[in-house]
């Protein structure tokens, strides 16, 4: 059956509507699930909002789930050559971060403690730990992410060709990692997968690049911890030799002539009441999402000055300034203030309210606590709501915390 243009720009749309929902639920998911295990949480959202919607996706659009996402067996000297990639690549990984991370670091130094607190709660200390890193990160996050980047997203985008297909795959890959230090490296990656996945018509190669290379990851924290390397001539030696692997695979496949994916071809799904729901209810979605970023402000509690009634690793919804008519204050409420020099937000709580006058108790890092007179006018907004993210993600935020010591006020203190 032959496609129009209007046929593939449905097709197109039906993708990007897929993207934007999966990716949509799995932020979401991610507010809550971390409060019962990091790890944990990260699977299940990825499993149910990455995988199971391309899945859904695949056979809502074709009938067939293992064709739609190209679940077909490929030969052993593939497999093999894509082995020898994934473990080469590795080096490159390391010598890419080598020569980015300086550059980046410059612009984006407030992420700095984060990540390092990040990385080193995911080391793993025990051998129960390096298997539970393993089998989430180095398997079960690489296949959902495989099945909707490239198993659904990008098969659908084919129809217009392999290369603008794979380009903007990738594009939607590296940002949504939300990491501007693993933003280069997930991109030249997206690449190589999605280049794979066109050459051989099948999505397990690169969920085998993908899983490979995040257990050798995974394996190297567990040896040698979060700041574990390669010396840099180990590093630029291996990236020689994944660029003449890479070169040999493309040279061996280049007579291969892969069909399309059934999602290319396929007419773009009847607008019926499900489909119109889904869409109307990630529209509705966005639009209270960006509604709630406009009338509230959200912040990441970084100590314990204020406990119980908010501690490190709260996550905390404060109104905005222009909403105060509407929420009134009153005495004991936590409000949100800023720092006339950083311009950074900090928590106070009202003592005493006399009108438009205020009497604010202050806790800061360093010093006895005290209090301050402001006008009404002068709070920023107050705390309505907090979520719990659990003991894990409490400590991470104590060790970003204890990093930024020295740092002024910082915002979600």
């Amino acid at each position: 059956m032959k496609t129009t243009d209007q046929d593939t720009k449905t097709t197109t749309r039906d993708a990007w509507v897929l993207l934007f929902l999966s990716v949509e639920l799995y932020l979401l998911s991610q507010l809550v699930l971390p409060s019962f295990s990091i790890l944990g949480g990260a699977a299940l959202g990825q499993a149910l909002c990455l995988a199971l919607p391309s899945v859904l996706y695949a056979k809502w659009k074709t009938g067939s789930v293992k064709e739609a996402l190209r679940l077909r067996p490929v030969s052993g000297a593939i497999l093999l050559r894509v082995a020898l990639l994934a473990l080469t690549g590795v080096g490159a990984v390391i010598l890419l971060n080598q020569v980015t991370h300086p550059l980046i670091a410059r612009y984006f130094a407030d992420w700095i403690p984060l990540l390092e607190a990040i990385e080193k709660l995911l080391t793993p200390k025990t051998t129960e730990g390096l298997l539970t890193n393993l089998l989430v990160i180095g398997l079960i996050i690489p296949i959902c992410e495989e099945v909707l980047f490239r198993g659904a997203f990008q098969s659908s985008l084919e129809q217009r060709g392999p290369v603008r297909a794979i380009a903007v795959t990738t594009l939607a890959f590296g940002i949504i990692h939300l990491n501007p230090f693993q933003f280069i490296g997930p991109f030249i990656f997206g690449v190589a997968f999605g280049l794979v996945v066109w050459r051989t018509g099948s999505i397990i190669p690169a969920i085998l690049w993908h899983a490979l290379n995040n257990c050798v990851v995974v394996l190297f924290a567990g040896i040698g911890g979060s700041d574990f390397g390669l010396p840099w001539w180990v590093s630029g030696g291996l990236t020689i030799l994944f660029g003449l692997l890479l070169w040999e695979f493309i040279y061996h496949t280049r007579q291969i002539k892969q069909p399309l994916s059934p999602l290319a071809t396929a007419p773009a799904a009847k607008r019926g009441v499900l489909f119109r729901t889904i869409t109307m209810s990630g529209a509705a979605c966005a639009i209270l999402l960006l509604a709630g970023a406009v009338c509230f402000g959200g912040v990441r509690i970084g100590h314990d000055r204020w406990s119980p009634e908010y501690m490190a690793g709260d996550i905390c919804i404060y109104t905005r300034a222009f909403l105060r008519p509407l929420i009134q204050v009153r005495s004991n409420d936590f409000v949100a203030m800023q720092n006339t020099k950083t311009k950074k937000l900090y928590i106070a709580q009202i003592v005493k309210l006399e009108g438009e006058n205020l009497t604010l108790g202050i806790k800061p890092k360093a010093g006895a606590p005290h209090e301050i007179h402001v006008k009404l006018s002068e709070i920023r907004g107050k705390f309505v709501w907090k979520l719990d993210p659990g003991e894990e993600v409490r400590k991470l935020m104590r060790q970003i915390h204890a990093k930024r010591s020295e740092a002024p006020i910082e915002k979600g203190t």
